[in-house]
């Protein structure tokens, strides 16, 4: 299917080298990487960007025994409020 009959409009929400996020009409979530885009509804994009989160803050943690500290704050934060 070409642009000009394309049903779906595109808006830009990041970009960077390694690609971007567009926001689709349809209401998906399109991760675009070099040549390959994954679709995503609005709420699973939400999860892997918690998911990606969590794998930074672990990163992190494992590099710095101050950010370790933080992470596992956050966690017994979490854990207090009822969340995994």
């Amino acid at each position: 299917m070409s642009a000009a009959t394309s049903p779906c409009t595109r808006t830009r929400l990041a970009a960077a080298k390694i690609g971007n996020v567009d926001a689709c009409s349809c209401g998906m979530i399109h991760l675009n990487l070099g040549a390959t885009t994954l679709r995503f509804t609005p709420a699973a994009f939400e999860i892997l960007g918690a998911m990606i989160d969590d794998a930074r803050r672990e990163r992190a943690a494992a590099e710095d025994p101050l950010v370790a500290a933080q992470t596992a704050l956050l966690r017994l934060g979490e854990l207090a409020r009822g969340e995994a």
